[in-house]
């Protein structure tokens, strides 16, 4: 045996134990040997010293060997125990070996000493080896269990933690997810004994962030293999190492989490006890981590299938809609509610660009914190401290802004108000017609990571895409329709809708008995201001004629611009037909 021998002599007479030691050592056993005479030292030894074997006599004044075999079967049932005795009958030697003792050996023939030892810690190795790889497996088939009955991948990993820390005495267990987009571990589940320290420890560790490279978690995320460290309040590099030391904690084990040949997560657990770094605990991990792996690969893939299925049916909802829907008001309002009732999202809000403002102005919204809306930072000045956020953002650089993980990303502002109301991660897609924002389409999910996957993003944007596009359409249906009844030079109803217009004035008069008189207005000379001032100049003049005659026209329908250089006028309600002439001169020198 190359190793240190650690041995406790339950002897009375110190030079028998001494003799026993000496044999031991002529047959080149490194011992370190403790004497006990007494029951009480006896059990702290046997707790203390953790012994390779225990050697007693038989019959001593204060103490006897089958009470101290009874105790250490009671302690440490996997230590051999060996009688060493000057006189041992045959039946005490079998009523020992049938209470549990590993040998004897009477002391005349101390010779037979070393071997018994060596063969029965050899043996007690073996079987230690045996129970420990029983154990491991056991473990990997109670994780299999968990994987093949959790519901969803939050289940399933605290029911593995749970596992994992019950067989293997952690304390407490965590797990880490790695964000794509970041690159950086994020708190995702944990389970714990039972100790308000540990809890405040979880809590703490949730908005610490671990870089790749970066503490124990950081350095297997980086490079994908485990990592034990006996006693992580003893190193400086740890960024934990105070929280783990006001919880009590010491030992610390962290391993990759594997799937498709890349590390998506890491597992890292942490005891009270500093603990020494096992060899099979570490291969074994190795298998469970891809077992985990793979779990959470699986469960990942069914959430991004359903978070596809939900997306295609918020685009086939809203893509009805914009067939049917020719109102801009109509259109956003429906959108958030497709959004939120078949996309699932907790809230979603769409938002135009106020260029007199200078802000996003919300335009329509549906789910819940409605409220939360109204303190979201819309404005589009980027110096303007406060008013400045992701709506801002998204307009000025013309993209997409994510966050995926609202509880510690720094752009967001809102922390307490965004947890209070189940907000987890946040996409902000501007609403582009020809190339220019005209404003943005909010969504919040409740999980974190929800658009991190480049496909669903792909889908939202060309959601957003429809959505402007639409905009755009009802743009320019309203501005054709406006041409088609309005001048656009002076704002004045055309010829075409004064015709409606007095079609109807005239059929009201006619109904009330009222006369009404038509009057037209012509610009002399236009035609020579046009040559010789130019286009412009003639434009300007007609509309500085359309502002005044409009002060004096109460009622606009009754005011039109009918042809290049003529506007009509309606005076309604005539009683006489001199006062035509007298209404036309008083309108015409206050102009």
């Amino acid at each position: 045996m190359g190793q240190e021998l650690r041995v406790v002599m339950v002897e009375d007479v110190e030079s028998d134990a001494e003799l026993a030691e000496r044999e031991l050592k002529r047959a080149g056993l490194a011992v370190r040997a403790r004497r006990v005479e007494r029951e009480e030292d006896f059990r702290r030894e046997v707790g203390e010293f953790r012994p390779h074997v225990i050697l007693s006599d038989f019959s001593m004044p204060q103490f006897n060997g089958m009470s101290a075999l009874r105790i250490a079967r009671e302690i440490v049932p996997e230590v051999p125990f060996i009688f060493v005795s000057g006189t041992l009958g045959e039946d005490y030697a079998i009523r020992a070996l049938k209470n549990g003792a590993t040998d004897y050996v009477l002391k005349n023939n101390l010779v037979r000493l070393p071997p018994t030892i060596e063969r029965a810690v050899s043996e007690a190795a073996a079987r230690a080896e045996r129970r420990r790889e029983e154990q491991l497996l056991a473990l990997e088939h109670t994780v299999v269990r968990h994987i093949a009955g959790a519901d969803s991948a939050s289940v399933g990993l605290k029911a593995i933690i749970r596992a994992i820390c019950e067989s293997e005495g952690w304390d407490v267990g965590r797990y880490f997810r790695a964000d794509e987009r970041g690159g950086a571990l994020r708190f995702s589940e944990a389970w714990s004994v039972a100790s308000s320290d540990i809890e405040r420890f979880i809590e703490k560790s949730q908005d610490i962030h671990y870089a790749p490279g970066v503490g124990p978690a950081g350095q297997v995320l980086q490079l994908g293999q485990p990592l034990w460290v006996a006693d992580i309040t003893r190193d400086p590099r740890i960024e934990e190492a105070g929280l783990a030391r006001d919880a009590g904690l010491h030992g610390g084990f962290v391993f990759p989490v594997n799937a498709e040949g890349k590390t998506i997560g890491v597992l890292a657990f942490n005891s009270r006890e500093v603990r020494e770094p096992e060899d099979r605990l570490l291969r074994a991990m190795h298998v469970i981590g891809s077992q985990i792996g793979q779990f959470l690969a699986r469960q990942e893939q069914h959430r991004h299938i359903a978070r596809l299925n939900r997306i295609y049916a918020v685009l086939s909802g809203i893509n009805s809609t914009i067939v049917r829907v020719r109102e801009r008001e109509e259109l956003l309002r429906e959108a958030c509610r497709i959004v939120v009732r078949a996309g699932g999202f907790r809230l979603a809000w769409l938002g135009l660009v106020d260029a007199k403002a200078n802000r996003v102005k919300p335009m329509a919204w549906d789910g819940v914190g409605e409220d939360y809306i109204a303190m979201i930072p819309l404005g589009l000045d980027e110096k303007a401290a406060g008013e400045y956020g992701l709506a801002g953002r998204a307009v000025k650089e013309r993209k997409a802004m994510i966050v995926d993980d609202m509880t510690v990303d720094p752009r967001v502002t809102l922390r307490k108000e965004t947890l209070e109301r189940g907000f987890r991660s946040l996409a902000m897609l501007p609403l582009l017609v020809a190339e220019e924002p005209a404003g943005v389409l909010a969504l919040y999910a409740d999980s974190p990571g929800f658009f991190g996957a480049e496909d669903e993003m792909r889908l939202l944007l060309e959601l957003a895409g429809d959505i402007a596009f639409a905009l755009e359409h009802i743009e320019k249906a309203e501005r054709l329709n406006y041409l088609a009844y309005y001048d656009p030079l002076t704002g004045l109803a055309n010829a075409t809708l004064f015709r409606e217009r007095l079609a109807r004035f005239v059929d009201a008069a006619r109904g009330a008995g009222h006369k009404l008189a038509l009057g037209l207005v012509d610009v002399d000379r236009f035609k020579t201001i046009n040559d010789s001032l130019g286009r412009p100049a003639g434009d300007e003049l007609l509309k500085q004629i359309a502002r005044r005659i409009s002060e004096y026209v109460k009622d606009p329908s009754e005011l039109a611009r009918v042809a290049a250089d003529r506007f009509a006028v309606v005076l309604a309600r005539i009683d006489r037909e001199d006062d035509v002439a007298r209404l036309t001169e008083q309108r015409l020198a206050q102009c």
